[in-house]
């Protein structure tokens, strides 16, 4: 009888340790199962994540250009109606005009016909102004914007037409925003 109950308690340890070894195994075997299971799937997420961060950045950029030349369009609504409004706006940009040339003593500004005797008027006011000038003609021309000119020397031309002002800094303004899509992207 001692026989057979050793053999009942040998049979019984055996089992139990079998048991909890074999539990202990699976365990482990399942812990790596699902890390390895979940790498793939963290994987998955980073590049998810990574392209979702993209296309964020992408949408920010091209909305930011789309804002801008929005903005640009009322911009340039609002200055060419200040324009027809206040006539003298043209003295400011005849006088902007000879002070951006570079060799003043032989000028020609081409003026829009509207703007012809509102020029001719304050004339004498921009030779006072202006010393070193010592000729300047006033042509008309339909195809300068009310209230700009042109400005022509023998050493070059200066265009200060609104629409042209407006085009130069929009193309600024829009090439600080493609500069930005281009590298780091605007802040997040």
């Amino acid at each position: 009888k001692a026989f057979e109950e050793g053999m009942a308690q040998g049979k019984e340890a055996g089992f139990q340790a079998g048991r909890t070894e074999g539990l202990k195994i699976g365990q482990e075997e399942g812990r790596k199962e699902i890390i390895a299971q979940s790498a793939g799937l963290t994987d998955t997420v980073g590049v998810f994540l990574d392209a979702l961060q993209n296309e964020r950045i992408a949408l920010a950029n091209t909305a930011e250009a789309d804002l801008l030349r929005l903005a640009m369009e009322i911009a340039k609504k609002i200055v060419k109606r200040e324009f027809h409004f206040d006539p003298d706006l043209v003295r400011e940009t005849v006088s902007a005009a000879i002070e951006l040339t570079i060799a003043r003593t032989d000028i020609t500004l081409f003026v829009n016909p509207a703007d012809l005797a509102r020029v001719e008027e304050f004339l004498p006011s921009i030779h006072r102004k202006f010393a070193d000038v010592e000729r300047i003609r006033v042509e008309p021309d339909p195809s300068v914007e009310p209230g700009g000119t042109r400005t022509v020397t023998r050493e070059g031309e200066v265009d200060l037409q609104l629409g042209e002002q407006l085009a130069a800094l929009e193309r600024a303004l829009l090439g600080v925003v493609e500069s930005e899509e281009a590298g780091a992207g605007p802040s997040p």
